[in-house]
Formats: structure tokens, C-alpha cells, sequence
């Protein structure tokens, strides 16, 4: 027996409380000098089960105060109801520890699975939208060139020092930069071109105060396709509040990427632009810029100067309702000038670009399965690859909707993987629901099997899923819907079953729902489908006849 002293506590019995935790292998000579010692745990050297699991609230009654030191003085051991636990132990080698911290978070992963199926309409709006509204309405002005000029609706004015932290976080992207000289030369050459542009100006020294009425936004590189720079409004400052809390949002006044998603497929003709640098193109109130401030050097040896951000900044939670906001009011500004594009009619290309113009925007990317509205000179050479538009693959030259997913390379799949690899699906018109539902089915039966998150799925369906999500790759939509007459009729279709049944239809969209596990009739799940159907429909309402 090693002690007398017992405590109580609240126990929660368990199959297993975690996975044997990995350790490196001990020197046995390394461990002679706990020699005598009666130890807690005689097998401490070797990867074995945990056996309890205690709150931090009990260790003053576990531990016994005892200690055993070395020649030099530190701690090695403590004693404990237990026996003896051991704090170190010398190596003679030098250890590596590596410490990998991932960002996924599985419920977040889930839930944007289930989202992308749902059809409902759940459009958050800012608590007061009129008030966002009729500010915007009130403050926005333009200036001899046209461009708009607007000012921040302000929810908590007062934020604390920001300063510091951004600092830190700047030191940090520069050591990143430091160590890849290609990446430093390209965020060197943005920022370059954020100044010529006069979209940041340097501050003089005097005005470099820090008042509540200034916030330093952290900034840092993000790599894609091409390089982009970030700026960070939901940055803290020392009290907890970020830019982004101090700011109205806006109401949500984009347009229903599912009703777009539908309208693309309803013209023969159609065709997408970007417009260049679209937030950079709208200024900021001289007296809202100091709300942008950012720090910024070329080299670690020079000085760091403060600059303001004077346009739009996307990272801050007001910029898309500025950005599209402004656009609206550029279409209304100028729709006696501009009839035809003004009412967004897509068939008066050139028009649309003088409007545009109207407010320094440049329209850009051009993409059609038109070659009289893609291209901009003769020298260009037509598409013949899939894009993306609207969050989907489309090839202008074939005129047809695809699908990519990126696959892990891993061989062996398992719960998260197969959950990683179905939430790369996006599919705003449900065309896949057939394949879709297949794996919400299986996410079912996975819950049943009661698997961990990285136990290894069984053969058959591990084959299965992978099988079908590579046949994804190879499938081809027709993105115009043909019709002989004018008049287009939708007719929506609905159907439950207990198990998976099997239909022919031609597809507009579609979604899916798989039943609870808790059994249902058979009439509770077709009342289901047809709420389903009607929401469906009610989401997707097209025009009768082409325009």
C-alpha cells in the first residue's frame, strides 16, 4: 500500500477516456536515479492506457508536498497519495517537439454542409436598417471624377489602444516576409501600389496620436492564386473591442445567389465581369480614415511609419453593403443616361462599361459564351477551359456546368475525411442532391457504427464514397435550359421513402432531406417532402416568359 489518504469525488465511468498519448522512448539508465523511489506510475517510460482522469481541483489533495532534487538543484519528483511522480527526466539527447494546432472546427464544417441544402430564406439584417439606410442616404457625396465618397455608421465610437497589438502582429508578418523574399517582394509591390494609387497616405509624425477616435488594423498576406493582402477588423484592441464591433453592418441587399444561380441558366446568352478593385474604387470620409489605421515598412532597419487606409477596406463588416449599395445608387444616378444597364439588362455590353465609368469602375475579367461580349481586343484567344462563376464551374466555349472537388490524397478514409471531402461540394442548385443525399445517409450510418472522428471507415463503404465523389469530376450540366416556346412552365416534384428510391427527372434544382433516426410514417415524411418542395419553389421563382 503507498498511502492511507483517500478522497472523494464525483466519478464518470468510461469505456475509454482517450487514446494512448505517445512518448519518447527513455534511456534506462536515465531513470536510475529515481532508484527506491515506490513511483506512481512504474510503467511511465512506456505508452500505455490512461487509467483516471482528475480535475485540477483535486491535485492539492493528491499531492503530499515532498520533493526530490538533483545535483543541480531542480526539481525531479514529487510525492503524492499516488507514489511518486516524475517532473523530469534527464536525456542525453536533445528532444524535437512539435506542436501542430488545427483551425477546422467540425461543427463548423457540418453546418456549412447542411446550410448549402437548405433553401430557406434566413437573410440577417442589421437591427436597424433604416436608420444604416438613411444614413448612407444623408452622408454619401462623389467628387469631380465621379467617384463616391462614404462615411462609416458608427455603433460604439470609443475603442481602446490598438496600437501595441497591431505592432506585434506587424513584427510577426515581418519575420514571414523575412524568410521568403519572393513573398516579401510582392507584398511589398501592393502596398507600393496601395500609395501610388492614393488609396493609403503616410502620416506625419505629429499625427501619428493614438485618441479614441483611431484603430490599427493587423495585416497579413493570404496566398491563392494570386497574392492578396488582408486587413483584420475584427483585431481586439486591449479592452476586447474590434473595428468591426463598432460599426453598423448594414442590411444584407445582395442578391439571392440561388434565384441568380437559376436566372444564369434561363438565357441563351450570358456573360460575367468583375469589377477591378471594387472597394478601392469608393472613397472614405477624410474624417472616418483614422477608423483604417495600419502600420508598414519595406525593410526591418527602417523606420515604421503609420499610414490611413482612405478607401473601402474589405475585412471591415460594413464593406459589402457600401460596395453594393453604391452601386445601386450609381445605376439610379445615372438610369435616364443609361436605360438599358441600369435595369441590369445583360445584352447592351458597352453601355454597362460607360456606366461604370461613370464612377472610376472598370469592368474586367470579361467572360461569355458570346465572343461578341468577351472579348476586349482581337489579340485575345476565346476560353476554352472552365471558370468559375457563381461559386461554379463553367465552361463558356461547351456552354456547361461542372463540378471539382479536392480530394485528400490519403488512401484510408474515415469519418473527418469523408466529412472534409463532401463539405468541398458546392452545389447551390442541389443538380448533385442524387449523389448528396447518398452521404447524408451515411453520415447516419457512421453515427450508428458510433465510429471516432478518425477511426478508419469499413472497406465497403470507404470504397463507396470515395467512388463516387471522384465521378463528380467527370459530370457535365447543360447550363442553358433549352425551350422551344417562349412560355416556360416549372413544375416542382416531391417524393419520401423510408429508404433511398430511385427517380428520372431533369433537373433545374433540387434539394434533399435525409429522416431522423427516430422512425417516422411514411405520410408525416411525405408532408415533410412537400414543405420542402414548396420552399424550394418559393426560393426559385423565375420569370414566365424570357426577357
Amino acid at each position: 500500500m503507498v498511502s492511507l489518504h483517500t478522497i472523494v469525488v464525483a466519478a464518470h465511468v468510461l469505456g475509454k477516456i482517450t487514446s494512448s498519448l505517445q512518448r519518447d522512448d527513455i534511456d534506462e539508465t536515465a531513470v536510475r536515479i529515481y532508484d527506491g523511489l515506490q513511483l506512481a506510475d512504474t510503467s511511465f517510460n512506456t505508452s500505455s492506457p490512461v487509467d483516471i482522469l482528475l480535475g485540477n481541483e483535486q491535485i492539492w489533495s493528491v499531492l503530499s508536498g515532498d520533493k526530490k532534487y538533483d545535483a543541480d538543484g531542480n526539481i525531479i519528483a514529487i510525492s503524492s497519495i499516488f507514489g511518486w511522480i516524475i517532473t523530469s527526466v534527464e536525456m542525453p539527447h536533445l528532444l524535437t517537439a512539435n506542436t501542430l494546432v488545427t483551425t477546422v472546427d467540425i461543427n463548423a464544417s457540418l453546418q456549412r454542409f447542411w446550410e448549402i441544402e437548405d433553401n430557406t430564406d434566413h437573410t440577417q439584417q442589421d437591427p436597424s436598417p433604416e436608420k444604416v439606410e438613411q444614413h448612407f442616404l444623408t452622408t454619401h457625396s462623389r467628387d469631380p471624377d465621379g467617384k463616391y465618397t462614404v462615411e462609416f455608421k458608427p455603433r460604439k465610437p470609443r475603442v481602446g489602444d490598438s496600437l501595441q497589438g497591431a505592432v506585434s502582429r506587424f513584427y510577426a508578418v515581418e519575420r514571414r516576409l523575412q524568410r521568403d523574399m519572393e513573398l516579401r517582394k510582392q507584398y511589398s509591390k501592393i502596398m507600393k501600389e496601395y500609395l501610388s494609387l492614393g488609396h493609403m497616405r503616410k502620416l506625419a509624425p505629429e499625427e501619428c496620436n493614438t485618441s479614441a477616435k483611431t484603430f490599427y488594423m493587423p495585416h497579413h498576406p493570404v496566398l491563392g492564386k494570386k497574392l492578396r493582402v488582408v486587413f483584420d477588423g475584427s483585431f481586439e484592441d486591449v479592452n476586447g473591442h474590434a473595428l468591426n464591433d463598432a460599426l453598423h453592418i448594414g442590411p444584407s441587399i445582395q442578391r439571392n445567389l440561388f434565384r441568380v444561380c437559376l436566372r444564369f441558366r434561363m438565357h441563351k446568352f450570358v456573360f460575367s465581369a468583375d469589377i477591378v478593385k471594387m472597394f478601392r474604387q469608393i472613397w472614405v470620409a477624410p474624417k472616418h480614415r483614422n477608423f483604417q489605421r495600419i502600420v508598414w515598412r519595406d525593410a526591418p532597419n527602417n523606420p515604421l511609419p503609420h499610414f490611413q487606409l482612405c478607401t473601402v477596406t474589405y475585412g471591415t463588416s460594413c464593406a459589402p453593403f457600401l460596395a453594393v449599395r453604391v452601386l445601386e445608387k450609381l445605376a439610379r444616378d445615372h438610369q435616364d443616361e443609361f436605360p438599358t444597364a441600369s435595369k441590369i439588362v445583360l445584352s447592351r455590353r458597352d453601355e454597362l462599361i460607360q456606366l461604370m465609368s461613370k464612377a472610376k469602375l472598370e469592368l474586367g475579367k470579361w467572360v461569355s459564351n458570346s465572343s461578341r461580349l468577351s472579348h476586349t481586343s482581337q489579340e485575345e484567344l476565346p476560353i476554352t477551359s472552365a471558370l468559375k462563376v457563381l461559386g461554379m464551374h463553367w465552361n463558356p466555349h461547351d456552354d456547361v456546368l461542372s463540378y471539382k472537388t479536392l480530394l485528400s490524397t490519403e488512401t484510408e478514409a474515415t469519418k473527418r475525411q469523408v466529412l472534409s471531402d463532401v463539405s468541398r461540394i458546392f452545389d447551390p442548385l442541389g443538380i448533385l442532391a442524387p449523389v448528396v443525399v447518398q452521404f447524408k445517409i451515411l453520415f447516419q450510418e457512421l453515427w450508428l457504427l458510433d465510429l471516432d472522428w478518425d477511426s478508419k471507415l469499413p472497406p465497403k463503404l470507404a470504397e463507396w464514397c470515395r467512388d463516387d465523389i471522384n465521378c463528380i469530376t467527370n459530370l457535365g450540366i447543360p447550363r442553358f435550359v433549352h425551350s422551344e416556346s417562349e412560355k416556360i412552365e416549372l413544375h416542382g416534384f416531391s417524393d419520401a421513402s423510408i429508404k433511398d428510391g430511385t427517380c428520372l427527372v431533369s433537373l433545374m434544382a433540387a434539394k434533399t432531406r435525409v429522416a431522423p433516426l427516430k422512425q417516422q410514417s411514411l405520410p408525416r415524411l411525405e408532408l415533410c417532402g412537400a414543405l420542402l418542395l414548396t420552399r424550394l419553389l418559393r426560393a426559385g421563382k423565375v420569370y414566365s416568359t424570357r426577357t
